[in-house]
């Protein structure tokens, strides 16, 4: 009988060592080889020397089944990430990696950003409290520009600076997929964010931007006023434990007068509630060039974002009866109406009878009755 049989089933693996180094990852390498349904694996800190990684690595290559693979504080370092990203190239099923507290600098992101170029499986990449700077982060930049599948991310706890910021700002330019960018605690300050800035004027892909514990003063946050007054697709932007006071805030409170849809994170709000929220009307007015496709945008977020608090940078989440509200498919046919010249006000009926359907609620005739005026 196989001794590993009993693995075949497993969905999760999570090792809590004992015995001899040797023995554990001979142990670990066995199982991943033999399980023909483990899609997470956990791997605790025991330091992995680089032979051992490496046969991590080629298990990782014959696995058909896994799809997660967090390995934090081992210390691998650039060698050990050179062997996971040789495994990247090969494997086709692995979506997540987390590869967090292991001492890996510019040499082995230059390894994983290669191996992001060819691998169209991988969807979140986490290297949080690494060694990784400015040059590293150029490496997965230039990835960035024609991966199509990375989703998320996170760089958080490593030495971005402004130059990095300024790198990721140029990639931001031209990927399609990437929605979240965790840069917690990189130093980046002013300089960097206006770059960061500049690119979310354009950028249609990018939902979440994670900038807390950096350099970011009062400049930088009139940076993102401008920017947001443009960017209609970004949901949260994070800019806890920065140097941002009350001016900073006015700034940020003003912007959110035409932006309905992000929501700021780590303020005090004391100051951005003296600009309080404009209805859907006020936010349609004076668009300029393609306003009617601006305001179907901004009409049809304001739908699925009606029901919100007082406060200009807390906004709650959408209501359940306003989930099965298909946005894409009202932007196709907003388009194709569009295009014949036709008028586009019938596409408020089918929105109106969603949004009538949910009339009895003690917080939504107001929002109802403003938006069919």
């Amino acid at each position: 009988m196989n001794t590993y049989e009993p693995y075949k089933r497993l969905s999760k693996l999570q090792f809590c060592f004992r015995g001899t180094r040797t023995n554990q990852v001979d142990r670990f390498v066995t199982e991943i080889k033999a399980s023909l349904s483990v899609t997470i694996i956990k791997i605790p800190p025991i330091k992995f020397d680089h032979q051992r990684v490496l046969r991590v690595a080629e298990a990782l290559i014959d696995n058909q089944t896994l799809a997660t693979l967090l390995i934090a504080m081992n210390d691998i370092g650039d060698q050990g990430a050179k062997y996971l990203a040789e495994a990247l190239l090969f494997n086709k099923t692995l979506t997540t990696m987390t590869v967090a507290c292991n001492q890996i600098g510019n040499e082995g992101a230059q390894h994983l950003a290669e191996a992001l170029k060819n691998n169209q499986t991988l969807t979140t990449l986490e290297l949080m409290s690494n060694e990784i700077d400015f040059d590293g982060v150029s490496y997965f930049c230039e990835a960035l520009r024609t991966n199509q599948t990375l989703g998320k991310l996170s760089l958080q706890a490593n030495h971005v600076g402004d130059l990095g910021a300024e790198y990721l700002a140029e990639a931001l330019l031209m990927n399609q997929t990437l929605s979240e960018l965790n840069l917690i605690g990189n130093l980046i300050g002013d300089s960097g964010v206006q770059c960061l800035a500049e690119a979310l004027k354009t950028n249609i892909t990018l939902t979440e931007l994670n900038l807390g514990c950096n350099k970011i003063s009062n400049q930088g946050a009139q940076y993102f006023a401008d920017a947001l007054k443009m960017n209609m697709t970004l949901n949260v932007l994070d800019l806890h434990s920065n140097e941002i006071d009350g001016k900073g805030e006015l700034h940020l409170g003003e912007a959110l007068q035409f932006n309905q849809v992000v929501e700021i994170k780590g303020l005090s709000g004391r100051f951005t509630l003296q600009y309080p929220r404009r209805d859907v009307h006020a936010l349609l007015a004076h668009r300029g060039m393609n306003s009617g496709m601006k305001a179907a945008i901004a009409l049809a977020r304001n739908i699925l974002r009606s029901y919100t608090s007082h406060s200009i940078i807390n906004i709650r989440k959408p209501l359940q009866f306003f989930d099965f509200i298909h946005y894409e498919g009202f932007m196709a046919r907003l388009r194709a109406r569009e295009q014949e010249g036709r008028s586009l006000r019938i596409l408020v009926n089918p929105i109106d009878e969603c949004v009538g359907a949910a009339c009895s609620h003690a917080h939504i005739p107001h929002y109802y009755y403003e938006y069919k005026r």
